[in-house]
């Protein structure tokens, strides 16, 4: 899987949410965040549900899930919901490459 220009926001300690307003990746269809997935299917939420919990619309949240586009408040808020840190919940393949 290519990933290019891919940033994101390390650190959500303390309601700090940096500067940065967005997760930007760009890669495939498929979608990037495989914990994400994971977490979501082990606690049994709907892309609906999930939607709800964050505050976006369920077509919103699915089109993130696929783009990354995510901003740094729903990523943050999607931490809490499932209680782990950025780096896991949002880690790509390319990450575990590393």
């Amino acid at each position: 899987m290519d990933f290019m220009d891919f940033q994101y926001i390390t650190s959500f300690q303390r309601g700090d949410l940096q500067s940065a307003t967005n997760i930007i990746a760009e890669g495939s269809e498929e979608e990037l965040f495989k914990n994400l997935d994971a977490e979501q299917a082990r606690h049994s939420y709907t892309n609906q549900r999930m939607a709800d919990m964050v505050g976006i619309s369920r077509v919103s949240y699915e089109n993130k899930k696929k783009n990354g586009k995510f901003t740094a408040l729903e990523a943050k808020k999607m931490c809490k919901i499932f209680k782990v840190k950025f780096d896991y919940l949002f880690a790509t393949d390319e990450d575990e490459a590393r």
